[in-house]
């Protein structure tokens, strides 16, 4: 339900909650909308972090607000990660 208010939404919750967000697979014009991975130091070991979102994507009850968007395979993107 990331994009469940949007794209223009979550972009505006990305830029402004101080949160780093990630995705491998979530692209749009076939560039990747966020970084696919973050990689960050806790507690003396080195942790990577990625996520994919669902390919139903298409058929959430609100892909009119997502119109342009594509889902790549997530096997497929988390490999190349």
């Amino acid at each position: 339900y990331d994009l469940g208010h949007g794209l223009e939404a979550l972009r505006g919750v990305a830029a402004t909650s101080g949160l780093r967000f990630v995705s491998a697979n979530l692209t749009q014009d076939g560039d990747l909308l966020f970084a696919p991975y973050e990689i960050i130091e806790v507690a003396g070991l080195t942790v990577g972090i990625t996520s994919v979102f669902d390919p139903a994507l298409d058929r959430a009850p609100w892909t009119e607000r997502v119109a342009g968007l594509e889902v790549r395979d997530p096997v497929t993107a988390l490999r190349a990660v």
